[in-house]
């Protein structure tokens, strides 16, 4: 049988078989192009996202660091900022990259933090803390810094992630609360000093005042006239009150202008003297005083002087015995006057000369219903005025107790010799 050719000679199979190989010629070519199509789409995709993300970080108001894990210096080297990590160091990102996050610390910049940051990237672990660095232009900032590891196919290695947040202002207002809460609790110490401090004032003339009350309600059960030295005392140690009253409402003065006020030496001796008459009265003891040399002023103001040598009086008053003796002698010893208080009492042991300057402490020698010495609060007044006050161990028998206040800083001129 003879094959069927076309006219050509050429048979109608391998015609067939061209038609179908052009047509699988076309369909792979068709499928190579929706092939690449759909690749070029996916990475103009991933280009978009790109641009994206890399927008977002830019506008991240955080900033953000990528270095490389090469923690010796003087790595790491830094691969990649971004704005808000300019905005905040000063630095640009010109100027960054390559260098070493080491750029950022300082004097003030913790070993401490740095050191625990470095142990916890060493053994692969992220860390978290607040730190101090400096930007640019020298001017220190805190910042709290979150660095984690970054493992990724698509990165050639390794890379430290840190997203440092700015808290310089947080920092700021702790350090003001601090400050706050420093002055308030240093205020309220001020204030219950001063409480105290006016107690222990307060406590001697009331005191006074009530053994004057006492005496003249025994005049007037007794039906005796009114004696002019009890109504003295009232009226002394009113005054005396009234001055203690004044002079805690007043604002401290400075130093330099506490010592600038003069006290009248012989003054103050007999104001202090007359706060123990009414005691002294009572009980028979005599009350001297000796002026050795010439009269002078000492600094400080009256009523706290008045204040602190009553106490003394008062206790040396209270443990001589009944007929007994009190002087008070005042000797210039060179740009200070030192003035003694004299008492023929049992004298002081060896705990009363150690504790005899704290607060409450009544003495061996006290009564159960004493409220101390009063020795505290006359150094206090004392040593505020750059004086000194000591008990003499040397002396007996009795006590003696030495007040070495300066001169005042204003001195009246000697009066001429007729």
């Amino acid at each position: 049988m003879k094959p069927i050719t076309d006219e050509d000679g050429s048979s109608p199979v391998d015609a067939l078989a061209q038609i179908l190989d052009q047509a699988l010629e076309n369909t792979a070519q068709e499928s190579i192009r929706q092939r690449a199509t759909a690749a070029l789409e996916g990475i103009r995709k991933q280009e978009q996202e790109r641009v994206f993300y890399a927008e977002l970080v830019g506008r991240v108001r955080d900033a953000i660091i990528v270095t490389d894990t090469h923690l010796d210096a003087p790595g790491p080297h830094i691969r990649f900022v971004n704005p808000a990590f300019t905005r905040l160091t000063g630095y640009s990102s010109a100027e960054a990259l390559g260098k070493s996050p080491r750029i950022l610390q300082g004097p003030q910049t913790r070993k401490e933090s740095t050191s625990a940051l470095r142990h916890a990237l060493q053994e692969g672990r992220s860390f978290q803390c607040e730190v101090e660095n400096y930007r640019a232009d020298g001017e220190r900032y805190w910042l709290e810094i979150g660095v984690s590891i970054m493992d990724s196919p698509l990165l050639p290695e390794k890379m430290f992630v840190a997203v440092e947040r700015d808290i310089t202002h947080r920092k700021f207002m702790e350090d003001e609360l601090r400050t706050a809460k420093a002055r308030e609790e240093r205020d309220r110490a001020l204030t219950k000093q001063r409480l105290d401090s006016a107690a222990l004032r307060l406590r001697g003339p009331v005191h006074q005042l009530t053994g004057a009350f006492e005496l003249l309600s025994e005049s007037v059960q007794a039906g005796e006239p009114t004696d002019e030295l009890v109504m003295g005392m009232f009226a002394e140690h009113l005054a005396i009150l009234e001055e203690c009253i004044q002079s805690m409402e007043e604002p401290e003065a400075p130093e330099q202008e506490r010592e600038s006020r003069g006290v009248h030496l012989s003054e103050l001796c007999s104001g202090s003297l007359a706060r123990v008459q009414h005691p002294a009265l009572l009980r028979g003891i005599g009350l001297q005083f000796e002026q050795v040399g010439s009269e002078g002023r000492v600094a400080g103001r009256y009523g706290e002087l008045l204040d602190a040598f009553g106490r003394i009086l008062d206790n040396a008053v209270r443990v001589s015995p009944v007929g007994g003796r009190v002087t008070m002698t005042a000797v210039q010893s060179g740009a200070c006057f030192e003035i003694s208080t004299v008492d023929e009492g049992p004298g002081f042991s060896l705990q009363d000369r150690q504790r005899a300057f704290e607060d409450f402490y009544q003495g061996e020698h006290a009564s159960a219903e004493g409220h101390g010495l009063g020795l505290g609060r006359c150094r206090e007044v004392v040593e505020a005025l750059g004086g000194e006050v000591w008990i003499d161990s040397e002396h007996s028998p009795g006590a003696r107790i030495v007040v070495a206040l300066p001169t005042s800083l204003h001195q009246e001129p000697p009066q001429p010799t007729l």
